[in-house]
């Protein structure tokens, strides 16, 4: 757990701080290459690539013990046996020996100057303890270009103050960077099995403040074997990981229950892309109840849902905008 002694300065940025970057791979054999590749070529040095492979059956461990013995700078870890996205997550985190952590998924990529934008934006700001960036969304399979997974109207980005981020994961950890020394204790936090980034970047956040660059710095690769498509274990993890954090950390119960309230919006939003009209609207009535805005847009929602579904299509068709990328 992170000491309220704590301070989102802990750690020397002087000169060129060692940046690692945690990986954690499970049966990735088509995309390790060009992950790796990615952040081989970044601008910035010196960097640590941990590499933690979680008892993957394809070619993974292959690939990844080929790219560690060609870079000297490059460690790889197989576990003995599956630990999960969490504790595979944490397995490539305890081998992390950097003053600066950035994660990113197995499949997904950074962009040119990533990384170096982000060590002088920390330095810049030494208030903020943890600096995400924009993304790009792709298509695995066309390449095509799904749009940006940061968006002023659809998924507008959170800065300051790191409670912010309690009412909702707007931000892409594989985008992030932050102070190894405001790292949690332990981590990712074993209760939440699969979507334990979002407990982990508040409890980072709460350290200090959240920086933002608002650049596409990041390529989030969507295909259909994304942790985050499985929709119905993320929202009971996001209501568990709620939990840890009343728990944790009285003083932001009212953060809690407003986080609560707009995970109950995400549910009715869900809910209602599936047809389910009437389970949406007595979702959206919850999040009435947990304290969300009661204004036109959710009363009518909490009526009849389709009202609303109507009307967000006929805007997209006047205006010319598509839905969000994760919307479709």
């Amino acid at each position: 757990m992170i000491e309220s002694s704590q301070k989102a300065n802990s750690g020397n940025l002087s000169g060129n701080p060692l940046v690692s970057v945690a990986i954690a791979f499970y049966n990735q054999e088509d995309f390790v290459a060009e992950t790796l590749e990615s952040i081989i070529s970044q601008d910035y040095k010196p960097v640590e690539i941990v590499c933690s492979d979680d008892a993957s059956h394809d070619k993974t461990p292959e690939i990844l013990r080929e790219y560690s013995g060609r870079y000297d700078f490059i460690r790889a870890f197989t576990n003995e046996k599956n630990l999960g996205i969490t504790g595979n997550f944490n397995k490539a985190l305890e081998n992390c020996s950097g003053d600066l952590i950035a994660l990113t998924g197995g499949d997904d990529l950074m962009m040119p100057g990533k990384i170096s934008s982000q060590v002088e934006f920390l330095k810049q700001n030494p208030e903020v303890s943890i600096c995400c960036t924009n993304a790009e969304v792709f298509d695995s399979d066309s390449g095509e270009v799904l749009g940006l997974h940061n968006h002023p109207q659809s998924n507008p980005y959170i800065s300051g103050d790191g409670s912010q981020l309690i009412k909702g994961n707007a931000l892409l950890s594989s985008s992030m960077m932050f102070k190894r020394a405001l790292m949690p204790e332990g981590g990712f936090n074993a209760r939440i099995p699969i979507a334990s980034d979002w407990l982990f970047m508040v409890e980072i956040a709460l350290a200090g403040e959240i920086g933002y660059i608002d650049k596409a710095l990041t390529k989030y690769r969507r295909h259909q074997g994304n942790v985050t498509r499985k929709i119905d274990t993320t929202l009971e993890e996001e209501f568990e990981t709620l939990r840890v954090i009343e728990e944790k950390y009285p003083d932001q119960k009212e953060a809690a229950r407003r986080g609560k309230a707009h995970a109950l919006v995400r549910v009715a939003l869900q809910l209602e892309r599936d047809g389910q009209y009437r389970a949406a609207a007595k979702k959206m009535k919850e999040a009435i109840r947990e304290g969300i805005p009661k204004d036109l847009y959710s009363i009518l929602f909490s009526i009849d849902p389709r009202v609303v579904a109507t009307g967000r299509k006929l805007k997209n068709i006047i205006t010319g905008k598509s839905s969000h990328w994760s919307q479709q």
